[in-house]
């Protein structure tokens, strides 16, 4: 990372400021046993790249936990940011304005191996330990080396204004322009739907760039402070302004989302680079045979990826209005109004999605193909109230609460979690409305901080003490209730179920959240083949229909700051975390970032459903398999994430300390 800056008065009144920057990051992720060649034991993966060696990603049906690592592996990035700022400043006493330009060029470099280790398909750990697979399997090949960069400029003017002796004034504008992105060996391509083809960008008779350009991100911003009595006690503040967002490259190269391993436009099975595939079959039994290679038959991927070419900048209205009121002389009571309204935010869909009732896709000769856009919409409203004390008699204190509500039809343009950008209909992303992903009802924090008084006596030992305490307090947040077994048809492998009854009947604790016999398979059932019959279609469960468990923390901490001299001073403290030893648990889609149906039960027709019965021969229309048993959340926040402490929420934990400073 390197940085200069150069500031010069010009005269009293004019500054100017240039700076430049330059930084470059690296990140990998292999899997732990990427020295391990499978072909050594005799599974024959096709692999001769050293890079992707390790066991392919091996599942069961049965729910036996699976073996090896995730197939996002491996993957690298080099990414290198270049910076130039020039502002200007000017100061006439009641204006000061200021101007600035902003250029960032940011270019990346990675290779993407998804899926590039295989996966391995099987019903039952015993069909594991006979080498038959009867659930299929898939590998995914070809060189994911690529290039991309994007320019950026942006520009801006600024004055804050001060009107009177009671009022003050801030606007300005800003105007950005995201570049389009662009891969260096012209590797983007896009889908046509009137010729039902691919077509690479920048090349032959195919599109010139990826997306249009988007000249129209004008962002202007205003705010005012009133001081309604003159005094300074009264004050009431007021701001509105549009921002917007930029377009990752992250979007266009690094995509994971659950219905394909295709990671964007630049991994399309076109091109000389193309991204080849295979699958096996689930009709044929395959037998895998020591140094027998398992995956034969690539050809270009029928997972596409594509951008719409009515994409436009995602943009956010932020808006609020506060009064803050002193009380005393030490205290002080603020209350306000905060929201914000997004628009053209991105999301994606699979554009051939498969028709339910019929399994037809609109583009036979493809699977999926995902298109990347910016259609989806927020709003958010809250109530904010926040109490001061600042040094009363050794007492510092803030209390805040927020109560908000966040609604949107996508809370991501990424899939980390289900339908967080996919919707689970791609024909009817307005059925997705619903509270954000991060959405918290209820948000309370209360900080304290007391010096003890000191004494004339003994002072090296009743000196120096201070007690501070952090409570916290926050409404859970909502998760959704997912299959992975195409139960509605749509060729997506993900989809909401179907709410039949009570979810809530008979549950409590952390072990049981939800009645998971609420729930049925959004199809008619087949006993005999446990399988759909017939009758799919989207469930009636709306996206994020449930919220997790609460969360309410105290930690405490004692300390002891003594002067040893002039120069040093020593600190001894003792810090309580979770100081009540209060069980937390985490979101039930927390560790796997998602919650699975079948993970959690066993989905089988429901007990005594006459329209079940084997008798009936092979039409079982009206018959629904329904889950059993209840949803756990067993993990705490802290280890659900996979990092102790930043997640908050373990068992007591006292740390104990000193601290030199000089």
């Amino acid at each position: 990372m390197l940085s200069l800056s150069y500031t010069h008065l010009i005269t009293s009144k004019l500054l100017l400021e240039v700076r430049g920057g330059w930084n470059r990051f690296a990140e990998g992720f292999s899997p732990q046993d990427n020295n391990f060649n499978p072909a050594s034991i005799g599974l024959n993966t096709g692999i001769t790249n050293p890079q992707d060696f390790g066991l392919p990603q091996i599942s069961f049906g049965d729910g036996t936990s699976g073996l090896g690592g995730n197939n996002s592996l491996p993957r690298h990035r080099f990414d290198t940011n270049w910076q130039y700022f020039t502002n200007l400043g000017y100061n006439t006493g009641k204006h000061n304005f200021k101007f600035g330009y902003e250029y960032r060029r940011t270019t990346v470099n990675q290779f993407y191996d998804l899926g590039y280790r295989g996966r391995l398909k099987f019903a039952t750990f015993e069909d594991f330990l006979a080498g038959t697979m009867t659930n299929g399997g898939s590998q995914f090949s070809g060189d994911s080396q690529r290039t991309t960069h994007q320019n950026n400029d942006g520009f801006y003017f600024q004055d804050n204004f001060r009107l009177t002796r009671k009022l003050s004034l801030n606007y300005g504008v800003r105007w950005d322009y995201f570049g389009v992105i662009y891969e260096d060996g012209n590797r983007f391509s896009l889908f046509n739907p009137a010729t039902a083809t691919l077509a690479l960008v920048g090349k032959g008779s195919g599109p010139s760039q990826l997306y249009p350009r988007d000249l129209n991100n004008f962002a202007p911003r205003f705010s005012a402070a009133y001081d309604l009595f003159g005094s300074g006690r009264t004050v009431i503040r007021a701001g509105w302004g549009i921002y917007y967002d930029a377009f990752s490259q992250d979007f266009f190269i690094g995509h994971f989302p659950f219905n394909t391993f295709n990671p964007g436009p630049a991994y399309n099975g076109i091109g000389p680079s193309a991204i080849s595939s295979t699958s096996l079959s689930t009709d044929t039994p395959v037998t895998i045979a020591p140094g027998v290679p398992i995956f034969t038959g690539f050809a270009p991927t029928t997972d596409a990826w594509t951008v719409d070419q009515k994409i436009r900048t995602p943009y956010i209205q932020n808006f609020n209005l506060n009064v803050e009121q002193a009380i005393g002389k030490a205290m002080a009571l603020q209350v306000g109004y905060v929201g914000s309204a997004g628009r053209k935010l991105f999301r994606f869909r699979d554009l051939n999605q498969a028709n339910p009732t019929t399994g037809n896709l609109p583009f036979p000769a493809f699977n999926i193909i995902n298109q990347f856009e910016s259609t989806a919409a927020s709003n958010y409203h809250s109530m904010q109230v926040s109490w001061k004390l600042r040094n009363w008699r050794g007492l510092t204190s803030q209390l805040s609460y927020t109560w908000s509500h966040s609604i949107d039809n996508a809370s991501d343009g990424e899939d980390f979690v289900p339908n967080a950008a996919q919707p689970d209909n791609s024909l009817n992303p307005g059925a997705e409305k619903a509270s954000s992903n991060f959405d918290a009802r209820h948000r309370l924090t209360w900080m304290a901080d007391y010096a003890l008084p000191n004494s004339s006596r003994a002072k090296l030992l009743t000196n120096g003490w201070s007690l501070n305490g952090l409570l916290r307090i926050s409404s859970g947040q909502p998760y959704n209730l997912n299959s992975f077994s195409n139960y509605n048809g749509s060729n997506e492998f993900f989809e909401r179920p179907d709410l039949i009854g009570n979810p809530f009947t008979g549950t409590g604790g952390p072990g049981k959240l939800l009645n998971l016999g609420a729930f049925a398979a959004p199809c008619d059932w087949d006993p005999v083949n446990n399988t759909c019959a017939g009758g799919q279609h989207f469930g009636n469960l709306g996206r994020n229909a449930f919220t997790g468990p609460d969360f309410h923390n105290v930690d405490l901490s004692l300390i002891k700051d003594t002067k040893l001299n002039d120069r040093v001073k020593m600190q001894l403290r003792a810090d309580f975390f979770n100081i009540f030893n209060h069980p937390n648990f985490s979101n039930p889609f927390l560790p796997n970032f998602l919650v699975n149906l079948e993970n959690n039960a066993t989905v089988a027709p429901r007990p005594g459903d006459p329209k079940c019965a084997l008798s009936n021969g092979p039409n079982f229309v009206g018959c629904r398999a329904v889950g059993q048993g209840f949803l756990p959340t067993t993990a705490t926040p802290d280890n659900a994430i996979g990092y102790p402490f930043l997640g908050g929420g373990g068992p007591r934990d006292i740390q104990l300390a000193v601290r030199f400073s000089f």
